[in-house]
């Protein structure tokens, strides 16, 4: 008898999490999510929770959409911004470890902030506007604030 070969009984479907278990003979077991294809709406077996199936058109579709999305130049402004005054902060701040970490919550805070407003604008169809260059202009002068409050505590702390 070929021992490569596995039976596979009949799955067991939990229709709350949509999740598949398959039982295999040597008594281990294998869960996959049915997933429904953002692009071409199939239904298909995933170990892990992708939005698209394995067809080529389905990969480029995420893959133009990514490249080429108009708000994108809104995030990596943001995020190329954030780590230039990163670079930009004294020895002082950068060598303490708790102020860096502040910086980098806040930095978080920063991004999700874009990234709200960015779903916003995509959920309801809007280009791009002047309030958004507004937003952006407004995260970057919190940030500017943040840095020198930073510079502060480092210099009355005496880091």
């Amino acid at each position: 008898m070929n021992k490569n070969i596995l039976s596979i009984s009949i799955p067991v479907i939990d229709d709350k999490t949509n999740i598949v278990r398959f039982h295999f003979s040597d008594n281990t077991e294998q869960e996959f999510f049915i997933i429904t294809c953002d692009n071409c709406h199939r239904k298909f077996f995933s170990m892990n929770k992708n939005a698209l199936c394995n067809n080529k058109d389905c990969y480029n579709a995420r893959r133009r959409e990514r490249d080429h999305s108009i708000y994108n130049f809104y995030y990596n402004k943001l995020s190329s911004y954030l780590g230039q005054a990163k670079l930009k902060l004294p020895q002082n701040v950068k060598s303490n470890i708790e102020l860096i970490e502040e910086y980098n919550s806040q930095r978080k805070f920063y991004t999700n902030q874009m990234n709200n407003r960015i779903k916003e604008y995509k959920d309801n169809n809007r280009l791009p506007d002047k309030e958004l260059d507004e937003f952006y202009n407004t995260i970057q002068n919190e940030v500017k604030n943040f840095c020198n409050k930073l510079k502060e505590k480092a210099e009355k702390n005496d880091y």
